[in-house]
């Protein structure tokens, strides 16, 4: 391994991660990339992530936003919704204020209901334009997954107007 010329980089495109957690360094990583950074923030429903068993984020990273743990768990979705409220709006303003046009925010209800359209956006922003790429096999990925809608199993009346007025003008409806 010590003695390999590593991999031949001429072969790719670009490279990324997944990593939910990385809207909290937006600032940092503009500054260390400069202008070499793009970055995608995919946005879930609000009330969907809300209702989430995974709830790390949260947990993790609430104190940073001043959304608490509650004492009681019926209380959860209501931090969380917050926690998911306050986290995207910075996310979104961090990243418009530091990367600008090389910031790009995506709807996951949208990339999986209007998958064409939107893997096409994502494309174009990553620049693939001239690469060789099957594009429907890239349509094809995006997958509702069996946890939208969630939210629907559930009382809404825990939120108040100034929580659902946010999920809305984060781009998400609600149905129901």
């Amino acid at each position: 391994m010590l003695r390999s010329k590593g991999p031949d980089l001429s072969e790719f495109v670009a490279w990324g991660w997944k990593e939910p957690n990385t809207h909290i360094f937006i600032e940092y990583l503009a500054q260390y990339y400069h202008q070499r950074i793009k970055y995608i923030h995919v946005v879930r429903h609000g009330l969907d992530m809300a209702y989430s068993r995974n709830q790390k984020q949260l947990h993790n990273w609430g104190h940073l936003f001043g959304v608490q743990i509650p004492p009681s768990p019926q209380l959860l979705p209501k931090a969380s919704l917050n926690y998911w409220i306050k986290a995207n709006e910075k996310a979104i303003a961090s990243g418009k204020l530091h990367l600008g046009d090389r910031f790009l925010l995506v709807n996951f209800d949208e990339l999986c209901s209007a998958r064409d359209r939107e893997v096409k956006r994502l494309a174009e922003f990553a620049g693939m334009r001239d690469v060789n790429v099957n594009m429907k096999e890239l349509y094809s990925i995006p997958r509702r997954p069996s946890s939208t809608g969630r939210y629907k199993q559930h009382e809404l009346s825990i939120f108040d107007q100034g929580e659902i007025d946010a999920v809305r003008r984060l781009g998400f409806e609600l149905d129901g």
